[in-house]
């Protein structure tokens, strides 16, 4: 019995971090995504950055010191250009410009010494591909409609937030004793009840969206919407963690505490915020 107790306020106050640190995070998304583009671009600046050191050290590509600055400056160089774009309204041939750390980027690998560690460079790219484009192209979504839409990046939030919570509730109270494992040799813990309680609370969560007013979008195609959000940052969340288990590290940082770094936070917005997006653009509401 004491035993019993022990560990339900070990988890109690696990909880507790946990959900206090996703509160303090929550309030700097809202924040930021509601006052204006210069906090919308030093906040999701931060982000990016910050998931690419956490990513590369996860590769263990994060040792050539100069590389990684050239990826990150690559990255930067993308988002400030398609920042300026959408937010000053400047020619979209400015977006060139990325071409030119790029190219040093890829062409550093020639001074290399030792020659196996070319093997990296293939890690920088998914880097940029994987993480600084999704998150340059929010530049498109938020600035991309004639005026600063950062209610709308926060509505695809919440919605990932809600696929999370879905996943983590149901997960923990049935997950475990009932049914199959989502994919065991990825994420032991992810259950295919959590799957499916992240898909209802996604769905439910944008119908919640609709109703209260948050974003313009038909109550039917919200909860499709949210469907479609919840498939994807389920893959979104795996692909990390198959990262993780290659690198042999549990969190990608601890930057949060009871959450770990900023890619374990925001690994389903990478795949759910695009795939919400285009679903909104082939719907034409975007």
């Amino acid at each position: 019995m004491r035993k019993t107790l022990q560990l339900m306020k070990k988890w109690m106050k696990k909880l507790l971090i946990r959900t206090l640190a996703a509160a303090v995070f929550a309030f700097l998304t809202f924040f930021c995504l509601l006052s204006g583009k210069y906090f919308f671009a030093a906040y999701m600046l931060f982000i990016m950055c910050g998931m690419m050191l956490e990513f590369l050290r996860i590769a263990d590509a994060d040792r050539h010191r100069a590389v990684t600055a050239l990826c990150l400056a690559t990255a930067v160089v993308f988002f400030a250009a398609l920042f300026a774009i959408y937010a000053f309204d400047l020619p979209a041939a400015l977006a060139g410009i990325t071409v030119f750390p790029l190219i040093l980027l890829m062409s550093s690998s020639i001074f290399l010494k030792d020659k196996e560690d070319f093997k990296t460079y293939p890690v920088y790219l998914t880097a940029l591909l994987y993480l600084a484009v999704p998150v340059s192209l929010s530049n498109v979504l938020v600035l991309g409609g004639g005026e600063f839409r950062g209610a709308l990046l926060l509505c695809f939030f919440i919605i990932v937030w809600c696929t999370d919570v879905g996943a983590y509730l149901t997960g923990m109270a049935l997950g475990q004793k009932y049914g199959g494992k989502l994919c065991p040799e990825i994420s032991p813990k992810k259950s295919w009840i959590g799957f499916w309680g992240s898909i209802f609370f996604a769905g439910f969560g944008a119908f919640l969206l609709n109703r209260f007013g948050m974003w313009d979008v038909p109550a039917l195609q919200s909860i499709v919407i949210g469907i479609i959000m919840a498939v994807a940052g389920t893959a979104g969340d795996l692909f990390e963690s198959m990262w993780k288990r290659r690198g042999g590290v549990k969190d990608s940082g601890n930057l949060i505490p009871g959450h770990g770094g900023l890619l374990d936070r925001f690994d389903s917005s990478l795949f759910a915020i695009p795939a919400g997006a285009a679903s909104l653009a082939i719907i034409n509401l975007l």
